[in-house]
């Protein structure tokens, strides 16, 4: 759930009003959840395809940085030739929801 809250200031006449969100998730954890599912969903990017998803699902102000696409292209994928990424095999989808359901056993 978030909660929107509304600022106003008054700035010489210019009214400006600022919105919040309370109980969101982080940014940084938003940009790795993008380039997973971009990796998932191609297997191999380049650092423009990422960047390019990640502006989108982020405009303005809620872009972020080069270091923390980086850093998510880091953990989930390992560089190749041509300046590539190629996902790792445990991040592979099929990968992914085996470990999960493994571990959903294993805790019941």
């Amino acid at each position: 759930m978030v909660n929107l809250v509304r600022q106003q200031e008054n700035y010489g006449g210019l009214q400006i009003q600022i919105w919040s969100t309370s109980g969101s998730v982080p940014l940084t954890e938003r940009v790795e959840q993008t380039v997973l599912r971009q990796l998932q969903s191609k297997g191999r990017v380049s650092f423009t395809d990422i960047w390019e998803a990640v502006s989108i699902a982020f405009p303005n102000s809620l872009t972020s940085d080069q270091s923390s696409i980086k850093n998510s292209l880091e953990d989930f994928a390992r560089p190749v030739k041509g300046g590539d990424w190629l996902i790792k095999s445990n991040f592979r989808p099929g990968v992914v929801e085996k470990d999960h359901t493994t571990m959903n056993r294993s805790v019941k």
